[in-house]
């Protein structure tokens, strides 16, 4: 008994050390992924890779394995480019709740695989998400890994933690505010009204953001406040300045600055809202610009980092108009500048970044055959903007472009329930009617018009009832849409002449 005792209390310590030292895989220094799936179902995957379809696999993560995991193509432009060109390193996706709805891993519900597209050095993501975390900007987690598909080495990601529940959860303590993806109109947070149909472009990523109640009305406010109050009672507006500051000093243009803003996610604490980072790998000016065409993108005016004009990016502008808030924003691009783009400090994270993936220069499926060059832009290019941010700083160089004094931010174009929603929709539904009557017209007009005095009863038999009694239902809805047809018409005429009545 004594010694049955003695072994199970060594297993448990035993179990409990392994616990306590197992390698974290966010951590782990050639972290493996391995994915089983059905050859059809891969080959299904691989040749409809836009179809973005879900098939189920096994997966193994380090000692830890997972059945019924959700495994599919990923990505947008990088996922098209990839299959336009034939690239067989193509991004992918673990979901691990999608067959399971419990299973998860750890905390985590969804992994990304980024194949790296347009970054040959493999270190861009890895780099400004390091630089986002330094400064204080709540990032998803990350590491490098060597993914397995069927017990084949497929290719060397960068793998990357979904923003879900267990993100809000360690960041900000809570899952139970709007979480947003914005992309397409209204991206952009330029405030256009308060009708839901204009926030479309929210993706709601949580069940509270459904409503968009607290979106639509920090947007509303970011656009028309005018004091610190305001914009503080909708905005973590120091999160919100080093959000700015960051993506300004690595010339991200592949995200709210963009001229299309996106790859950001928003999420909202009792009405203030914060900003997130999001798709990293065209970091260090691998987005060109449209107007800075004319300028090296290492000197991107710092109080003008915007592509496709500054009064388009309200919480931007909103922000550098108050002395105080433009005061912190250039305190963060200094502390960049001088502690993390230096020539000595950056080296170390393209260090860090080259033995992470020490792995890439192996792996088959490769999308680039040498990585040499770009890890020499980066330095370079880290080095020269370190150098521009600070003569801007110091009044050496300008800050904005020429002639950026005399632009005015452009009329506010409200569109109101009244003017571009219930008169829009109203006209919709009158058009709706119009056209479905012209169908009924077109039809009745189409069809042979039968009498009922020449129905044969002897084919119809004891149906020669219900049969009379259908087509006299027939000509009377014929006779509807006649009437109908001519209100409808004569009702759009008259507001017509309304509308061009008051223009004039």
């Amino acid at each position: 008994m004594k010694k049955t005792i003695i072994f199970l209390t060594i297993f448990m310590i035993l179990n409990t050390t392994a616990s306590v030292f197992a390698v974290d895989f966010w951590e782990e220094s050639g972290a493996v992924v391995n994915v089983t799936v059905s050859k059809t179902d891969f080959d299904l995957i691989m040749s409809d890779a836009l179809s973005k379809r879900t098939y189920p696999a096994n997966v193994n993560i380090n000692t830890r394995r997972y059945s019924n995991v959700g495994f599919r193509a990923k990505g947008n432009t990088t996922l098209v480019n990839n299959v336009k060109t034939g690239a067989d390193k193509i991004p992918f996706k673990l979901d691990f709740p999608a067959f399971v709805k419990t299973q998860m891993f750890d905390d985590i519900s969804i992994i990304n695989f980024n194949n790296e597209y347009l970054d040959p050095a493999f270190a861009r993501e890895f780099i400004a998400y390091e630089i986002f975390r330094r400064m204080g900007v709540p990032v998803p987690k990350y590491n490098y890994c060597t993914l397995y598909i069927n017990n084949a080495c497929y290719g060397f990601y960068f793998a990357v933690e979904n923003i879900g529940d267990g993100y809000l959860l360690r960041h900000f303590g809570n899952a139970d505010g709007e979480l947003y993806k914005p992309n397409g109109k209204g991206s952009d947070l330029v405030y256009r009204g308060d009708d839901k149909d204009l926030f479309k472009a929210f993706s709601a990523k949580t069940k509270a953001a459904n409503k968009k109640t607290a979106v639509i009305n920090m947007v509303r406010v970011l656009n028309t406040a005018n004091t610190k109050e305001a914009l503080e009672g909708v905005l973590d507006v120091d999160e919100v300045l080093r959000y700015l500051a960051v993506n300004a000093a690595l010339v991200n243009y592949d995200s709210y600055l963009a001229g299309n803003s996106h790859n950001y996610y928003l999420y909202e604490q009792n009405g203030i809202f914060t900003i997130l980072p999001w798709d990293l790998n065209m970091a260090f000016g691998g987005k060109p610009m449209r107007i800075y065409n004319k300028v090296p993108l290492t000197d991107l005016y710092i109080d003008e980092p915007v592509d496709g004009g500054y009064y388009t990016k309200p919480l931007l502008y909103k922000l550098l108009e108050i002395p105080e808030y433009k005061e912190k924003y250039h305190k963060y691009l200094r502390y960049i500048a001088e502690n993390i783009l230096s020539d000595a400090t950056f080296s170390g994270l393209l260090v860090r970044a080259r033995n992470s993936a020490a792995a890439y220069a192996e792996s088959p499926n490769r999308l680039y055959d040498d990585d040499s060059e770009d890890m020499i832009y980066l330095q370079e290019f880290a080095l020269a903007r370190a150098q521009s941010i600070l003569s801007q700083l110091d009044g050496e160089t300008p800050s904005v472009s020429e002639g950026f004094y005399d632009m005015k931010p452009p009329a506010p174009k409200i569109k109101t329930q009244t003017e571009a929603g219930k008169f829009m929709k109203s006209l919709k539904k009158l058009s709706d009617g119009l056209l479905s009557d012209f169908r009924g017209v077109t039809e009745a007009f189409s069809r042979n018009d039968t009498e009922i005095e020449n129905l044969d009863e002897q084919v119809f038999g004891e149906d020669i009832d219900i049969v009379k009694r259908k087509v006299n239902n027939d000509k009377v809805i014929f006779r509807t849409h006649i009437l109908t047809v001519s209100i409808l018409t004569a009702t759009l005429i008259l507001i017509c002449i309304s509308i061009s009545k008051r223009r004039v």
